[in-house]
């Protein structure tokens, strides 16, 4: 038995929520065929911030109302001051240490502390999907988070039932759903050599206007493990591609161990990051130096070719 039944949206207890015709989670915002010309998103994680810019650009008047006093908090502070300068570039308000406790549906729009707005996005986390299963008549575990527990194998307390995917508490990734099933596919048709403990780490990227894109550690989690640490930071406006697409914003970190020449992590907040993210994760699956990333002989313009100078040590 395989459960995938993937997260569905918290609803925080905000009153008026249940009442209110404006508001709307991530799901059915996107089905929504009416756009906002003025949109409150509730939640300042990566889904609220990747609707706030996509609506932004698209001529919407966006707040961003976060609870706590920051944005991007898991990212180097330079990096998070970037993205968040981005956001406002575009025209994004941005209210920190927020705390959204009533919302009231008027004869316009919808009230949210104190002002008006067409629209509310509800966008604060994602819960995994367990309710109806009846789980403990199977015997079948969950943590404390409330995700369906599994092993390095993706069993779950009983040997026979596997759950994949977000149910099961991993990175709420579409491509984390892809890779669990390469982990059963090698336990049930391969040698079961793969599991999660083989996995080499993900890349996530949010795709804001400016997209922010990361893979492996942080400067600061870098310096945590006591080894040496070099970083390289450059600003987007010195890729030549940028300055061809018309779009300079943003910046670019790279973080190496310079003896051993390992890359330890990378942040890349700029236009095909997405992209190019992809290419530092598969020099780092393979083990390769940085400086393989350094001399390589990219294609010009491209922002790919930035990497000659961003390892670069």
């Amino acid at each position: 038995i395989f459960i995938n039944t993937g997260a569905e949206p918290i609803i925080p207890p905000i009153t008026g929520i249940e009442d209110s015709r404006h508001v709307y989670t991530s799901t059915e915002l996107l089905d929504h065929t009416h756009q906002p010309q003025r949109l409150a998103v509730i939640g300042g994680g990566y889904v609220g911030l990747e609707f706030a810019s996509t609506y932004a650009k698209l001529g919407s008047k966006v707040t961003v109302f976060q609870r706590s006093d920051a944005l991007f908090t898991g990212e180097d502070p330079q990096v998070a001051a970037a993205a968040t300068q981005a956001l406002i570039d575009q025209g994004i308000q941005i209210v920190l240490n927020a705390n959204v406790t009533h919302i009231e549906d008027t004869d316009s729009g919808v009230l949210v502390n104190g002002d008006e707005f067409d629209a509310v996005l509800l966008a604060t986390g994602r819960r995994p999907v367990t309710a109806g299963l009846n789980l403990e008549a199977a015997g079948v575990e969950l943590t404390e988070r409330g995700a369906i527990a599994v092993n390095d194998l993706l069993q779950t307390s009983v040997p026979h039932i596997w759950a994949l995917g977000d149910v099961n508490g991993g990175p709420q990734f579409t491509y984390a759903s892809l890779d669990d099933y390469r982990i059963v596919k090698s336990q049930l048709l391969g040698d079961g050599s793969y599991t999660r403990a083989q996995r080499k780490p993900m890349a996530y990227s949010v795709f804001m206007q400016t997209p922010l894109a990361r893979i492996g550690m942080n400067e600061a989690e870098a310096r945590d493990t006591g080894q040496p640490v070099a970083v390289k930071e450059l600003p987007a406006s010195a890729v030549p591609r940028l300055h061809v697409d018309g779009n300079t914003t943003g910046l670019l970190r790279a973080i190496v161990n310079p003896d051993t020449k390992e890359i330890l992590g990378a942040t890349l907040l700029c236009e095909g990051a997405p992209e190019v993210i992809n290419l530092i994760k598969t020099a780092m699956d393979a083990g390769l130096p940085y400086t393989t990333l350094r001399d390589q002989v990219f294609t010009h313009p491209s922002v790919s070719e930035a990497l000659n100078d961003l390892f670069n040590m």
